[in-house]
């Protein structure tokens, strides 16, 4: 009876030692899977990175690019001169709407809107200068040679915002110029 016992231990013995062995192949298969899963999900992640930093790349560059034309975007168009009204209008010549959020004439506090004026391609937007020419030439005792500095600010769809600095000429003939304008990506 005791060797029967033994003998059955000892292949019951063999079955589990088996059957352990079977686990430690599986468990190495399994660990060796995941490894490569892993090392699988770096190598995509290394991937996305590398695309995710081409892609800001791109964008950085778009975004110069924008800058470059909005600089030219924003021009002086004219405006009106007569019967005790001055006006000086300024187009949008670019190709993406700008919104227009306010102004600032010669060194007074900034002009700002609640609500943004879309500037869309082609249009302009006015204002109104009698009474900055006016006291202007009152306080300064001359039209011509005096320069009105002035500041512009506008963003873009994305939000960026920009500030177009000119200065108005009032001229001898009663009408209004703009000397010179640049536009830039400035916060305000």
């Amino acid at each position: 009876m005791i060797g029967l016992e033994l003998i059955v231990g000892y292949v019951e013995g063999e079955k589990q030692a088996r059957i352990l062995d079977n686990l430690n192949k599986s468990s190495a298969e399994t660990a060796a899977t995941l490894t490569a899963v892993r090392q699988a999900q770096e190598a995509s992640l290394d991937t996305q990175k590398h695309a995710l930093e081409n892609i800001v790349a791109m964008n950085n560059a778009l975004q110069d690019e924008m800058d470059l034309n909005f600089t030219e975007a924003l021009q002086y168009s004219g405006g009106m001169s007569g019967g005790g009204v001055e006006r000086v209008d300024f187009s949008n010549i670019g190709r993406a709407t700008l919104f227009f959020w306010g102004s600032k004439f010669d060194g007074q506090s900034p002009k700002m809107q609640q609500k943004a004026i879309p500037l869309a391609p082609g249009k302009s937007v006015s204002f109104d200068v009698s009474d900055l020419i006016k006291t202007t030439v009152q306080t300064r005792k001359t039209s011509t040679g005096t320069l009105i500095p002035f500041e512009l600010y506008f963003t873009r769809e994305n939000g960026i915002r920009y500030v177009s600095k000119g200065t108005l000429r009032p001229n001898a003939n009663n009408g209004v110029s703009i000397d010179r304008m640049i536009s830039t990506r400035r916060s305000w």
